[in-house]
């Protein structure tokens, strides 16, 4: 994992596109790896507290683990994001 860090703030978009509504933010407060299981190589794996959600609200102040992380589908959360 390259793009982010432990603490960064990170969001992510219904459709992935710069115009688009940001549906889910939180903040990663653990990374780790292991084996893919769908590749050679490791898969990185994150839990993200979760500060708003769009389409899942009831996931907001949970610590939620994203298996298999894909960093191209997050970017850092920058002011007026």
């Amino acid at each position: 994992m390259t793009k982010f860090k432990v603490g960064s703030l990170i969001s992510s978009r219904l459709n992935h596109k710069p115009d688009e509504k940001v549906d889910c933010e939180g903040i990663i407060v653990r990374h780790w790896q292991t084996k893919s299981q769908f590749h050679d190589g490791m898969a990185d794996n994150v839990d993200i507290y979760i500060t708003f959600d769009q389409s899942w609200p009831e996931e907001v102040g949970n610590v939620v683990t994203y298996r298999g992380f894909k960093e191209r589908r997050w970017e850092l959360k920058h002011n007026g994001a």
